[in-house]
């Protein structure tokens, strides 16, 4: 990470959550496995201007179906 791009600030993030947190666990998922997060982020960057940046209640019906889409089977965790 010290030679990517982003590695400064990875380091800081490392620092400060050692010094915040006791306990930390920095995973890597792919992107496959946060499909959900990774499409309203794209939104978040494609959005239109004019549209609300903050969503009240009701969520928008596109998030619904990405949040719907995105969970698991309760019975899958027994």
């Amino acid at each position: 990470y010290n030679q990517a791009p982003g590695g400064v600030i990875f380091n800081e993030v490392r620092d400060l959550l050692d010094l915040h947190f006791v306990v930390k666990s920095i995973c890597f998922l792919p992107r496959s496995c946060n499909q959900c997060a990774h499409t309203l982020a794209y939104s978040g960057l494609v959005r239109d201007p004019g549209n609300p940046v903050v969503w009240d209640d009701p969520l928008p019906l596109f998030v619904r179906s990405l949040v719907d889409g995105d969970r698991t089977d309760d019975s899958s965790l027994e």
